[in-house]
């Protein structure tokens, strides 16, 4: 069964790749490696629950969020190896989550967005993660996601500000020089 006929069971469908927001790419190739820029849950091309979880967001509407940001990710992965032939697992998801001081729920936030990368990908969707707290991100309030970030780069299944960033491992025979822009 096809990554996109399992959406379709869960309901879903793979949205448009959202542009980046700044002077970054969407995605890059190096290494065996696909990057993906931080993707934020955005639904036709608006931010969707904004605000902090514990505070004015519930958990599960973090988790909604999660997923969102999710579909913007495996949209990402779709147009950056024209399928998901190419893709060999996922290796890391790191999620971001805006939470009100003292909530520290993020690790289930993050579930959401592991489940549905699971539920996807199968097996290659099985991935290390990281569910981190932040006061705040910048996107929330510019709607731009952060980009580069050391020696990887975030995705975001933001529930009103959180990421996940996934690093995703590619067979040993893709094209390394490959890289992918969006303008």
């Amino acid at each position: 069964m096809s990554v996109e006929q399992r959406l379709a069971r869960l309901g879903l469908q793979l949205p448009t790749p959202p542009l980046p927001a700044g002077k970054y790419r969407a995605t890059v190739t190096a290494g065996g490696l696909l990057f993906i820029s931080g993707q934020l849950p955005l639904l036709n091309g608006e931010l969707r629950y904004p605000g902090r979880v514990g505070a004015e967001l519930s958990e599960a509407d973090g988790g909604e969020a999660a997923r969102l940001a999710v579909l913007n990710v495996l949209a990402q992965i779709n147009a950056a190896l024209s399928g998901f032939d190419r893709l060999q697992c996922l290796v890391r998801v790191d999620g971001h989550i805006s939470s009100a001081p003292g909530w520290t729920g993020q690790a289930r936030v993050l579930d959401y967005a592991s489940d549905l990368f699971s539920e996807v990908l199968q097996e290659k969707g099985r991935a290390c993660a990281s569910g981190l707290c932040s006061a705040a991100i910048a996107a929330q309030r510019s709607r731009r996601a952060c980009g580069y970030r050391g020696d990887r780069f975030v995705i975001a299944p933001q529930a009103s500000g959180s990421f996940a960033q996934p690093v995703l491992a590619l067979p040993s025979n893709a094209s390394v020089a490959s890289r992918t822009a969006r303008s």
